[in-house]
């Protein structure tokens, strides 16, 4: 018998097989199965005390289903179901009543704008999400070469502008052949209407997009609510 590999990260010896009758039940213990399984040995302390592999699976005749804690499996009373006991960590939950929540209760766990700083002091309301786990020397030392080489950066759509083609390109890659796609117009809400009107305004300003008269292609506007509040537009390309 060869080495076991990926239970420990390091490769065991197992000390031997061992043949046992395995018998798995409903909770109410009313309906169960049983087969002879062989096991194979091993020395080394888990938190599980077997491991059942797909061979066993497959001769139980049982579907697991590890994302939602549960398996199945036939019997001649019928099949059944088997609920894996949640972890001692899951269980440690005290139940609040509504009354008893209060406004400390409701803060959040953690401020957004933690972990966040500002670059570019021309543009204030524009903040860099920076590592809140790092260390403080390494997260100031990438603050200042942030801010060194901030000119790198477009800060105002005019900066997106004037950018060589052979450096950068966008290019939606169709299918020839493929069937024009227009969608019909789809309503937006009144603040979603003034940020797209705003926004497509702004980027035909500075020259990042133009009007389009005779349109082989139309896709609606997606607006999808950032942390901050404010919106982002997106175009969803793939209906």
């Amino acid at each position: 018998m060869g080495r076991l590999v990926g239970f420990t990260g390091l490769s065991l010896w197992p000390l031997g097989t061992i043949h046992l009758p395995l018998t798995i039940t409903s909770h109410n213990r009313q309906r169960k199965k049983t087969a002879l399984i062989e096991f194979v040995v091993i020395r080394h302390s888990a938190e599980h005390r077997i491991i059942l592999g797909r061979t066993t699976l497959l001769k139980l005749g049982v579907v697991p289903s590890t994302m939602h804690g549960v398996m199945k499996f036939d019997t001649p009373m019928g099949a059944t179901t088997v609920l894996a006991t949640p972890p001692k960590e899951l269980q440690c939950f005290t139940v609040i009543k509504p009354a008893e929540i209060t406004k400390e209760a409701k803060r959040p766990r953690h401020d957004p704008a933690k972990g966040k700083e500002v670059i570019n002091k021309r543009h204030p309301d524009q903040l860099v999400s920076i590592g809140r786990n790092l260390p403080s020397h390494i997260r100031r030392a990438m603050v200042d070469l942030l801010k060194r080489y901030k000119h790198v950066f477009a800060w105002t759509p005019t900066n997106m502008v004037g950018v060589e083609r052979k450096i950068i390109e966008h290019k939606l890659v169709i299918k020839p052949g493929a069937n024009e796609v227009k969608q019909n117009k789809r309503v937006q809400g009144r603040e979603r209407s003034r940020e797209i009107n705003a926004k497509v305004a702004k980027l035909a300003e500075v020259g990042i997009v133009r009007e389009a008269i005779f349109q082989t292609w139309i896709a609606n506007p997606v607006m999808v609510r950032k942390q901050d509040g404010s919106w982002r537009m997106c175009i969803d390309f793939s209906t």
